[in-house]
């Protein structure tokens, strides 16, 4: 199994508040939907983790 590297970012509070959001309608925390919203756009483009 992989381990996570601790990442650090700012986020605006409006962005914040979107997050929050998503991941409240969604049920999942705020690092598993970012998670999950990195994975899509990396399908949307037909990025292969290496």
């Amino acid at each position: 199994m992989a381990t996570k590297k601790k990442t650090s970012f700012t986020l605006n509070p409006k962005i914040k508040r979107l997050l929050e959001l998503l991941s409240k309608k969604e049920a999942r925390s705020q690092t598993a939907e970012i998670e999950y919203l990195i994975r899509q756009r990396a399908e949307e483009l037909k990025i292969k983790e290496p």
